[in-house]
């Protein structure tokens, strides 16, 4: 199953429902502290910047978690998951391992104060693109790449 969610509120909670690699969750956030839980499959967030006054604003305080809770027996695997994000203050975790996956998280905008903190990530691409149009300050990004004979690539780019 894979669906498109719109999180157009503020402190919301929204689960995925791709359960693998052939399935893909797509998620359009704006407002601030909302959280979106990805559960094994392929998930995609972007943040809307907008000044429309019927929507709740920029995206900021955004916690994304991957995991595969009950639902899935991990790891994660083979996944390409994309996230760009307009505010600051997000986050982006992970609480089941990952495999074999490309993981590109991007902050836009003032991209201040964002975590990006992924742990038990084997045989992966990880990439962390902050502060891409504005400054970037305060910033954490922290990769675990374990496993044995796992080999990860890691680019991180805080601007400005």
């Amino acid at each position: 199953m894979a669906d498109t969610f719109v999180a157009t509120g503020n402190n919301t909670t929204t689960f995925g429902t791709a359960l693998n690699k052939n399935q893909t969750d797509d998620f359009f956030n704006s407002g601030s502290g909302n959280t979106i839980i990805g559960i094994g499959g392929n998930i995609n967030v972007t943040g809307l910047n907008t000044a429309d006054p019927t929507l709740p604003g920029t995206d900021t305080n955004t916690t994304i978690e991957l995991t595969t809770g009950t639902h899935v027996t991990p790891p994660i695997g083979g996944v390409k998951d994309t996230f760009t994000l307009d505010g600051s203050n997000n986050s982006l975790t992970n609480t089941s391992a990952i495999t074999a996956s490309t993981i590109k998280f991007t902050v836009l905008g003032t991209g201040d104060k964002n975590t990006v903190n992924l742990t038990d990530v084997t045989t992966s691409k990880i990439t962390a693109d902050i502060g891409v149009t504005g400054n970037a300050g305060g910033n954490t990004v922290f990769v675990d790449n374990v496993g044995v004979g796992g080999t990860a690539t890691n680019t991180v780019a805080i601007r400005r």
